[in-house]
């Protein structure tokens, strides 16, 4: 079988390429490119799991990006058919290019959602993390590596699991993705500093804003693996 192909499969009929513009809201020239490289690495018109996950091997040549490929390739496959025709493929880069924030917290939680269930296990954390970590090398190596990896899985899945059932929810991750990203707002305004960075002093005018020390450890250890998975994903497949 050639590479990037599914037998058996006519690709579907694309959408003319002002349409195609209009629905994703990427420029024709953005278009042309991204179909001039997807028709290279699939000629027949589709994109495989294996094909995804050569693609994004080359980009982590030192860490092993199989099983995020994976988890990425299954959030963009909806119909669950093992391949993405090019009109697939770039309506879901779209979404994670252009797509609202709610959109894209909505994105990931279908990331870290791999019982398809509505729900992210701890067990399923564990796998997308790890997998985030596989990405760039990183594992623990040690005994002491591993209990502090699956501490900070833990206290990641704690601060999820808002209504503390044992599973996280849709509504428990946006709501705790959400909150995230208004401390995140805050700490980045200039009209604001963090109070918790030890010694500093508000600059005159500067109004100091309170965050707890639960809240610091969490936004410095969920952001990248929670809140940069869009920004991951689309920065490699804009070829």
């Amino acid at each position: 079988m050639e590479r990037g192909c599914r037998g058996g499969r006519q690709p579907a009929r694309l959408s003319s390429l002002e349409e195609l513009c209009r629905i994703t809201k990427f420029t024709k020239k953005e278009l042309q490119c991204m179909y001039r490289g997807f028709k290279e690495e699939c000629p027949n018109g589709f994109i495989n799991e294996e094909t995804f996950k050569a693609i994004f091997s080359r980009f982590f040549p030192y860490g092993n990006a199989t099983l995020y490929a994976s988890y990425v390739f299954r959030s963009f496959d909806e119909s669950r058919s093992g391949s993405l025709t090019f009109q697939e493929f770039v309506q879901s880069l779209s979404l994670l290019c252009h797509g609202t924030l709610h959109d894209k917290l909505e994105w990931t939680f279908c990331l870290y959602d791999l019982n398809d269930d509505g729900r992210i296990t701890r067990k399923a954390l564990k796998s997308v993390i790890q997998a985030v970590y596989n990405l760039v090398g990183k594992k623990p190596y040690t005994a002491a590596e591993e209990e502090a990896f699956l501490n900070h899985v833990d206290r990641i899945f704690k601060k999820m699991d808002v209504d503390k059932d044992g599973v996280i929810s849709k509504e428990d991750f946006m709501e705790a993705c959400l909150s995230m990203y208004k401390l995140f707002a805050k700490i980045k305004s200039k009209d604001f500093i963090a109070s918790v960075v030890i010694g500093s002093v508000p600059p005159k005018g500067v109004v100091p804003i309170e965050i707890s020390a639960d809240d610091n450890l969490f936004l410095q250890e969920a952001g990248n693996d929670l809140l940069d998975s869009w920004r991951v994903v689309a920065d490699i497949l804009c070829w």
